[in-house]
């Protein structure tokens, strides 16, 4: 009974508060990212979406937002604008991790188009 009290104290206390209320860090602000392009998978929703806003902030030269559906995709592209007010390229790719034609596809894009 100790060790599970225990346990449970730690995950109430110090584990979930760290996952939960973390900070992403920033970059040194004479770091240029001007010319540097992010490539995020999932980022119509989520983590990945909550990515994205954070690295629009910093004004990256261009995101690409790799997704399963090009519609929501394009959606968080517009939301992604609005919320941040990023002025630079947003690009909105489709990526089904679970379908290994699209990954080949999606590879070989990556390698010609970045």
């Amino acid at each position: 009974m100790g060790h599970t009290l225990s346990s449970l104290r730690f995950l109430l206390f110090r584990a979930l508060p760290d996952h939960l209320f973390a900070t992403l860090p920033t970059p040194n602000p004479s770091t240029q990212l001007s010319n540097c392009t992010y490539l995020i998978t999932g980022s119509n929703t989520g983590i990945g979406y909550a990515a994205a806003v954070h690295l629009a902030r910093l004004a990256p030269a261009r995101i690409v937002l790799a997704v399963r559906d090009l519609p929501k995709g394009e959606a968080a592209k517009t939301r992604l604008v609005e919320e941040t007010g990023f002025t630079g390229r947003v690009d909105v790719w489709e990526l089904d991790m679970s379908d290994f034609t699209s990954v080949v596809r999606f590879a070989a894009r990556v390698k010609d188009g970045v």
